[in-house]
């Protein structure tokens, strides 16, 4: 086929971003298409999870310097490891558990420099997300408490509170058991009442309701 003759044919069929733009792909076309055109998979992944993955991050993390640079750990994971992926229907329980493992292990590594290093950075806030708050130092306050949560408690506890998860569905991120997820919510919980005796303005963001022991959300 000439050079020309390709290029007609170019022309006259849409590509997939033109078949597609404006309707969200199934977890099917994605993995295909990340499998059979890699470079044009990954702009659709990307477009269609991230702000899922941007979300979970700022959740978990609050505002802070290395934000984007989590957002591409986490697609970077995901696009070397989606050949992994048995079930192409379970595509955004697996980013959403992808992203709160990059995040678990973030906090995990701080938490070990500052045991060796003594090392405290202080918080960045971005100002394009803090002028959506109504109040800057409420926010600092908070995510102070929330900030001195270990790791595990931390994630647990802002999955379920501010992301609203089931308990199941935690477990699945975290790739823990149900008991796990309600043992360290628990410890959570009773850390953030502690922290706040002394800040009772923060007591009606930090009022979360008790756990039923049998209950799955």
């Amino acid at each position: 086929m000439s050079t020309h003759a390709a290029q007609a044919q170019e022309c006259a069929n849409p590509t997939w971003e033109d078949a597609h733009r404006g309707a969200e792909p199934s977890p099917t076309e994605l993995l295909v298409l990340l499998n059979e055109r890699p470079e044009l998979g990954a702009r659709a992944l990307f477009r269609v999870f991230s702000s899922d993955v941007n979300r979970l991050v700022w959740r978990l993390l609050g505002a802070d310097a290395e934000h984007n640079d989590l957002v591409q750990q986490v697609f970077f994971k995901v696009l070397s490891q989606h050949h992994s992926l048995r079930d192409p229907h379970r595509l955004r329980a697996w980013i959403h558990s992808i992203t709160v493992n990059t995040v678990y292990q973030e906090l995990r590594r701080r938490e070990m420099q500052r045991l060796f290093l003594s090392a405290w950075r202080p918080t960045q806030l971005h100002g394009d997300l803090v002028r959506e708050i109504e109040s800057r130092d409420f926010l600092v306050a908070a995510l102070s408490v929330v900030g001195r949560l270990s790791a595990k408690q931390r994630i647990v506890y802002v999955l379920r509170f501010l992301e609203g998860c089931s308990l199941p569905e935690i477990a699945e991120m975290c790739g823990v058991s149900l008991g796990t997820v309600k043992r360290r919510l628990k410890g959570a919980v009773a850390r953030v009442e502690r922290l706040v005796v002394s800040s009772p303005e923060l007591s009606e963001l930090f009022d979360p309701k008790p756990e039923s022991e049998g209950g799955g959300r």
